[in-house]
Formats: structure tokens, C-alpha cells, sequence
């Protein structure tokens, strides 16, 4: 690096000083970027959506188990917390960025051999042109929104396990619940058939098929207990508490939900999603990284003030310092943060294709299971209205005690099915949101409202 110092005379003068320092400054601020994506034209980040601990509280207490699950999981599951940490650093290093123009102190003492004695330098440098400097200042937007945005994704992340921990927890309980009733079911017709046939009204083969059937209801017991103790040790390692099956029974009633259109829920979603907004501010990084690798070839300008102190008298200079970066890599670095920038916009034009796909696909998702769960209500009632007729028309002699087990497996069958579906709906649901980057606090009221109350 050739350094060249030329004594200023003219800028002597504190006020000429205040107005270097002025015009360094608005250069970093109004420098032409040369880039794509002008500075006006960088999308929005909404920002980290938080409540504070009253309101946190409140709507914990008012609103049920699942957003009291994620308020726990936020303050509990150890991925999160790592993520907060990783937040609160990147946003430092984005403030950190702002002071790049700012006037730097150094301080040196040394002994030169041929002086023999202690020399003491204190020198102010005050940036008046750097691009190196103009780049990194204006990244710090870029890099608080992508910090936002990377935060954004770790709550949807975590969103995603409590939700899953919630559904697998409440599947084995329901489960459970409707196995514990077929074994109650089917033991009051193995009693039936038993005595039936004692009494010479049955056959032995009616007493076989029910006992049969009795004894893979007892045997799947067990694996159903083991479940729910596994899905309850999974929603406790993310949460912290232990769940209460009484807080996790599903409703079963009709569901409706306030769905916006496909065009208004893409729109939301190509212009706030998280995973899109992470995009944008890399590209967004990597051409200030392209504009700083092609300023590490031009020269730097400071204005140094240097005050020199030994025991024979004091040296005090102040003038521009000019500095001409000599530097064979520099120009594969250009090249090198050419290519880091397509791969920036690939990785755009791949997420936006992706996301766009992800909202149609959730929301079309949404749609059939809402139906699909509602008609899988009906057949509840009508598997129960079935056992009962199947009851009678074996007693009228027209069906057989195999038709009527049938009709008692079909029965819990379909209830399965609805617990089956109503699940996957609140998956759906989840991952709609997340898409159209709805926070994850209304999320999950969504979902408490959908599933429990």
C-alpha cells in the first residue's frame, strides 16, 4: 500500500474541519451505488412482532393450552433461546455498520533504536472518501432487516414443533379415549355372545370373533399408552410442563374459518413472507459486498490530525492522507462477489417461486380439509345411528353378530379419521400462515379456536 501525505493548510480552520467531516458523511450517505437494487426500492421488513409480558399474560390466561404452549416454548426450548442470542448479535453488527464514517483515535508509544527514547502519538483520522466504509454504512440496514427476518423464521420454526408436539400429544390421547371405549364396547358384546351362546341362542363362532376382537383392542392399549407418554415427554423437552389431557381434547363441532382469497393471501405473502424478506436483504448484501470489492481498488482519503510527542519537543501535523491500495487479489475479489451476487438472485427468483407454489398449495390444503372435516363429523353420527340398526337387525335375525362388530369398528374408525384430519387441517392452517407471514401469536389463536375451543 503507497501512502501519500499532503499538508492541507486550508483546512486548518475548525469550521473548514466541520465541513469535511459533513461532506464525508453525506458522501457515504448519497454515494451512487451502481447497483440493481436501489436504496428506496429495498422491501420492507416488518419487524419482530412482541407483546409485552402484561399483554403476554393476558391473552395466555384468556385464550387457552396452545398459546400458553408457545409462551412457554419461547422462554424454555434452548434452540430459541440460541436464536435470540444470534438475533441480538447480528443486530449489534448491524449497528456496528453505521459507524464505519465515523472518526477513528489511535493511540502508540514506542522507542525507535535511532531516537533511544519513548515517542508517545496520538492521531485522529477522519474518513472524508472510502467506498470500503460507503458500503459497509449503508449494509446496516440490509443487515438489521435480514437479522429480523432470520428471527422471524426461528419463531415460525418453533411455532411449527409446539404445534406438532401439541397434535401428536393430542392424537394419542384421543386415540386412547376412543380405544378405551371400543374395549368397553366389545367386552359388553363378548358378554353377549357368551351367554348367548351358553343359552344355546349363539354360536360358537360369533363368541370367537367378538373375543378376537376384544383382544387386539387390549393389545393395542398398550402400545396407545406408550404413545402418549412418548408425546408427552416430546411436548414437555419443548415447553417445560407437563401436559394435562384434559387441556387437549378435540371439539367436535362444525368448523368455519374467515379464509381471504388466494390473490389477497399471495400478495401478503410476496410482500412480507420471511423466508423471502431473508432473500431480498442477502442479494441486498451481496451487491454492497460486489460495491466494496470494486472500491478496494481506488484510493482512500482521510484527513489525519497527528500530534507526536518526545522529550525533545512535540510535532504536530494535520493534512490529507491518501491511500492507494496495491493489492494483487483485488481484482479476483471483484469477480469473485460478481458470482456471490447471481447466486443471490437465484436463490430470489428460487424462493419466490417457492413461496408462491407453498400459498397455493396451503391454501387449496385449507379448503378441502375444512370440508373434509365437517363431512368426516356427519359420519360419526351416522356410524353410531349404523351400530344401532346393525344391533336391531341382528336381533330381527337379519344381520349376524359379524355385522354388527363391523359396524362397531367402523364406528371408532371414522372417529380416528376426524381426529386424523382435523390435525392435518391445523397443520394446514399453520403453514398458510407462516406463508403469508401472519405472526405467530394470531397463529395460534387461530389454531386454539380450530381445535379446542
Amino acid at each position: 500500500m503507497t501512502r501519500i501525505h499532503l499538508t492541507c493548510m486550508t483546512l486548518g480552520s475548525i469550521r473548514s474541519l466541520s465541513a469535511a467531516v459533513v461532506a464525508g458523511f453525506v458522501l457515504a450517505c448519497a454515494w451512487p451505488m451502481g447497483i440493481s437494487m436501489a436504496a428506496d426500492q429495498e422491501p420492507a421488513v416488518r419487524r419482530v412482532y412482541e407483546l409485552s409480558p402484561t399483554d403476554r399474560a393476558a391473552m395466555v390466561k384468556a385464550q387457552g393450552v396452545l398459546l400458553k404452549a408457545y409462551a412457554n416454548a419461547r422462554a424454555f426450548d434452548a434452540a430459541y433461546q440460541a436464536a435470540l442470542a444470534d438475533f441480538e448479535s447480528a443486530r449489534l453488527q448491524a449497528t456496528a455498520a453505521y459507524f464505519a464514517y465515523v472518526p477513528s483515535l489511535r493511540y502508540s508509544e514506542s522507542v525507535l533504536e535511532f531516537e533511544r527514547q519513548s515517542r508517545k502519538t496520538t492521531a485522529l483520522s477522519i474518513p472524508l472518501f472510502s467506498i470500503d466504509k460507503i458500503g459497509t454504512f449503508r449494509s446496516a440496514d440490509s443487515k438489521a432487516a435480514q437479522a429480523q427476518a432470520t428471527l422471524r423464521i426461528r419463531e415460525y420454526e418453533l411455532l411449527a414443533r409446539v404445534v406438532t408436539a401439541a397434535a401428536d400429544f393430542s392424537q394419542a390421547c384421543e386415540s386412547l379415549r376412543t380405544n378405551e371405549a371400543r374395549i368397553a364396547t366389545l367386552t359388553g358384546e363378548a358378554d353377549k355372545a357368551q351367554r348367548e351362546y351358553e343359552l344355546g341362542q349363539g354360536t360358537i363362532t360369533d363368541q370367537r370373533d367378538t373375543q378376537v376382537r376384544l383382544d387386539q383392542a387390549r393389545a393395542t392399549q398398550q402400545s396407545l399408552l406408550a404413545r402418549k407418554q412418548t408425546a408427552a415427554r416430546a411436548y414437555r423437552t419443548i415447553t417445560g410442563e407437563v401436559p394435562k389431557e384434559a387441556d387437549f381434547v378435540l371439539m367436535r363441532r362444525f368448523k368455519r374459518l374467515a379464509m381471504q382469497d388466494l390473490d389477497a393471501v399471495s400478495q401478503a405473502a410476496m410482500s412480507s413472507n420471511a423466508e423471502l424478506m431473508n432473500a431480498y436483504s442477502a442479494l441486498r448484501i451481496a451487491e454492497l459486498d460486489h460495491f466494496r470489492a470494486k472500491g478496494a481498488l481506488a484510493p482512500e482519503v482521510n484527513y489525519q490530525i497527528s500530534k507526536s510527542q518526545t522529550a525533545i519537543g512535540t510535532n504536530d501535523t494535520q493534512g490529507i492522507v491518501i491511500n492507494f491500495p496495491l493489492q494483487a487479489g483485488g481484482v479476483l475479489n471483484v469477480f469473485s462477489s460478481a458470482y456471490a451476487i447471481d447466486k443471490a438472485k437465484a436463490a430470489v427468483r428460487q424462493t419466490e417461486m417457492q413461496v408462491a407454489q407453498n400459498v397455493e398449495r396451503f391454501h387449496t390444503l385449507v379448503s378441502a380439509g375444512l370440508n373434509e372435516s365437517n363431512i368426516r363429523l356427519q359420519a360419526i353420527e351416522s356410524a353410531a345411528l349404523s351400530v344401532v340398526a346393525n344391533e336391531k337387525s341382528f336381533r330381527g335375525g337379519v344381520r349376524t353378530r359379524l355385522d354388527v362388530l363391523n359396524a362397531v369398528q367402523t364406528q371408532f374408525q371414522v372417529n380416528e379419521d376426524y381426529v386424523t384430519t382435523l390435525l392435518a387441517l391445523a397443520q394446514n392452517v399453520m403453514n398458510l400462515g407462516v406463508q403469508a407471514a401472519q405472526p405467530p401469536e394470531e397463529i395460534v389463536l387461530d389454531l386454539q379456536r380450530l381445535l379446542f375451543q
